[in-house]
């Protein structure tokens, strides 16, 4: 008898942590989060258009695409580019509500004279005839 009581004891609480989990990831109330990675892929012509950051696809058709021009949208988004995803949410599926560059740091590098700035993110020197 008292093996019996324990395996359902044991049986319930199973149950109750699995529905209370099962609750929490259908919640509606999910917070926003940001990404911040290089892009993996894109299908920008599927339906709905998708990128791929860390191994998650994203939905990306109702996303402000910064520095892209309403023609090119998500083709703007180039496999390896580092991109700042904001997701409307933190469960599946994945939408972004705006993808764009992340700021880059203002950090300034003291080049010498013979050097000049690349200009990219971050910014670094460089020297004629050196990789």
């Amino acid at each position: 008898m008292r093996t019996m009581t324990g395996t359902l004891l044991l049986t319930l609480l199973v149950v109750v942590a699995w529905t209370g989990s099962a609750r929490a990831e259908t919640d509606a109330d999910q917070t926003p989060a940001t990404i911040v990675a290089p892009v993996d892929a894109t299908s920008c012509s599927a339906t709905p258009p998708t990128i791929t950051v860390l191994g998650q696809t994203i939905d990306v058709s109702a996303a402000a695409i910064s520095g892209a021009d309403d023609a090119s949208g998500c083709a703007a988004l180039v496999a390896g580019d580092t991109v700042a995803v904001q997701l409307a949410g933190s469960g599946a599926p994945l939408t972004a509500t705006a993808v764009g560059r992340p700021p880059c740091p203002f950090l300034v590098p003291l080049c010498p004279a013979e050097c000049h700035l690349d200009h990219k993110c971050p910014m670094r020197c460089h020297c004629p005839g050196k990789p």
